[in-house]
């Protein structure tokens, strides 16, 4: 009979809490070059969708990157891309706090709805409701 196997830093155990949310019975991922550490399922499609956005977002600065070496490249030699990148970075942030802050300006200048508002948006919705909830069945029906 063999010795039961002990727990090492290089072996940690296969669940415990996770690592993001502390929800208990998380199961343990693997990201390298970051040590092994425990997700939750919902942490684990979360951390999984960042990892396909985030790889997706360097393949095209890749492709982009590639391309505008091709054209430029003689002119510039070795750029400092890492410099641009930030302040490329620090753009896009405030573009993109301004057009928050827009859409909550927008949200709230807009007075309540009356009840009369409030009854016609639900006819609204029922209206629709039935179709969507066809296509729907039919979607499920096919699959």
């Amino acid at each position: 009979m063999t010795e039961p196997h002990t727990l090492t830093p290089a072996a940690p155990a296969l669940t415990g809490k996770c690592f993001n949310c502390e929800a208990p019975h998380a199961v343990l991922y693997f990201d390298p070059p970051y040590a092994p550490f425990h997700l939750c399922p919902e942490c684990f499609r979360r951390h999984a969708l960042y990892d396909a956005a985030y790889g997706q977002l360097e393949l095209l600065i890749r492709e982009s990157v590639a391309a505008w070496i091709s054209v430029w490249g003689e002119t510039f030699r070795r750029p400092d891309l890492g410099e641009r990148f930030r302040h490329m970075a620090e753009v896009f942030d405030g573009e993109e706090a301004a057009q928050h802050e827009a859409r909550t300006r927008t949200v709230h200048i807009q007075p309540p709805m009356n009840a009369e508002q409030c009854r016609e948006a639900l006819e609204c919705i029922e209206r629709t409701r039935a179709p969507v909830l066809a296509q729907l069945a039919a979607l499920e029906e096919g699959a």
